[in-house]
């Protein structure tokens, strides 16, 4: 009997006739690999982000040049248009509410946009070929997060502590809470379900709320794209890992919408597994709730609510233009339109800025600019079928994570103006 590959029961098996038989370039996925790393990873807290930024876009402007006359003139134009409005409107930020004159705030956010619009602009004529990449990066940072997952049992007691990113480390294989105090490590991230005890996984990123984040955008490709049952399984491990309450809702919508195609398809083993995982999934939320809001990660719930009411009463005092980039600017409105909450105090001194993406959109761009990024993001057009769905991956994740401002997520806002509608995507 014939033996068949692994792979087709992994990584590189899939059922959709739209997947893109482009072999990988290197250079193309170390492009991804650079733009996931700068987006909420360590290396964010490690190297100094210019330095990641000029080293994307010198790849990316040698891979243009390449390409000689072969870049997307649509594409080009829309960079153009683009541009031209991101400075006008840094500019009228910078003339009538900098108050601090904090100009590389400025910079950094511009490179930030100006990098996520050419790694666009360089995959403007094959956006399932973009698909493919990303999935074969995520596809690896989840086998890690599984690896680190599973070794904390092992190595917990053999950690290192590297003051410069405050994070205990395996050999720099595998990265644990920003603590040198063992003890805190076990009460905050050790979780205790019915019998299981099990470790919040954060893999290469500084929060679990960002792997979630990639790892629901992985089994999103994987079951509405790809149709990878196996890499769905594994991505849904690592998202119950992570104990995100955002990642086990955000999961909950996915599987929801998947069985809602299967059941119209009158698939009877969709049934059956509708019937049996709800209930589970109600168990997981109604634990992971009651543990951010009554147990001992208690304040991670009211510091999410702290965060909301306080940048609602910024967005409604600074309606327009919103405020200054600068971070005392940030501290001086925090202070002027904080909630009626006894934590601001404790918020400050652990220097802590919001963490809700998608109200700071509003707070830094004002109501306009932050309802245009909305559009942008629900319209976005690397994953052009499923939109619903994905943008409530987006929406949800940038809600809980500080990560708006960083290149990946740029992209997804700007795609819908720079590449092509992609075929490939489950009906």
């Amino acid at each position: 009997m014939k033996i068949k590959p692994l792979s087709k029961y992994l990584f590189f098996y899939q059922t959709s006739e739209n997947f893109s038989t482009e072999k990988i370039k290197k250079i193309d996925a170390f492009l991804i690999i650079l733009t996931i790393l700068v987006s909420g990873s360590l290396i964010n807290l490690t190297l100094e982000l210019w330095i990641t930024l000029i080293i994307i876009t010198f790849i990316l402007v040698s891979a243009l040049i390449a390409k000689n006359n072969k870049v997307n003139r649509f594409a080009l134009k829309n960079f153009c248009i683009i541009l031209c409005l991101v400075v006008f409107i840094f500019f009228l930020k910078y003339i009538f509410l900098s108050e601090t004159q904090a100009i590389s705030q400025y910079i950094t956010r511009f490179a930030n946009i100006v990098t996520a619009l050419l790694i666009l602009m360089y995959f403007s004529d094959k956006p399932e070929y973009l698909i493919k990449i990303i999935y074969s990066v995520l596809y690896f940072i989840m086998l890690h997060a599984l690896l680190s997952f599973a070794a904390w049992y092992v190595v917990k007691n053999s950690l290192i502590f590297v003051p410069s990113i405050k994070t205990n480390t395996f050999n720099y294989i595998f990265y644990y809470l920003h603590s040198d105090d063992i003890e805190r490590i076990e009460e905050s991230r050790i979780i205790e379900f019915y019998f299981l005890n099990f470790f919040r996984t954060s893999g290469i990123f500084w929060e679990p709320g960002i792997l979630q984040f990639y790892m629901n955008i992985l089994l999103f490709i994987s079951l509405f794209i790809y149709r990878n049952i196996i890499i769905s399984l594994l991505s849904i491990i690592v998202i119950i890992t992570t104990w995100s309450s955002t990642g086990l809702i955000i999961l909950a919508i996915q599987i929801f919408f998947y069985l809602k195609i299967k059941i119209k398809r009158k698939n009877i083993l969709a049934f059956i597994v509708a019937f049996t995982i709800f209930p589970l999934m109600l168990i997981l939320l109604q634990e992971n709730l009651i543990e951010k809001f009554e147990g001992k990660n208690s304040g991670s719930g009211f510091s999410r609510a702290l965060d909301t009411f306080t940048a609602i009463n910024i967005i409604k005092n600074n309606p327009f233009l919103g405020i200054d980039f600068d971070r005392e600017a940030y501290d001086k409105e925090l202070l002027n339109n904080r909630a009626d909450i006894d934590m601001i105090g404790s918020r400050i001194e652990r220097d802590a800025s919001n963490t809700n993406s998608i109200l700071n959109y509003f707070v830094f761009l004002g109501i306009p600019f932050g309802l245009a990024i909305l559009y942008s993001l629900y319209n976005q057009n690397i994953f052009s079928k499923n939109k619903l769905t994905f943008f409530l991956i987006i929406f949800l994740s940038l809600q809980t994570e500080p990560i708006g401002f960083f290149i990946f997520p740029l992209m997804l806002t700007f795609s819908n103006y720079l590449l092509k509608s992609p075929s490939g995507a489950l009906p």
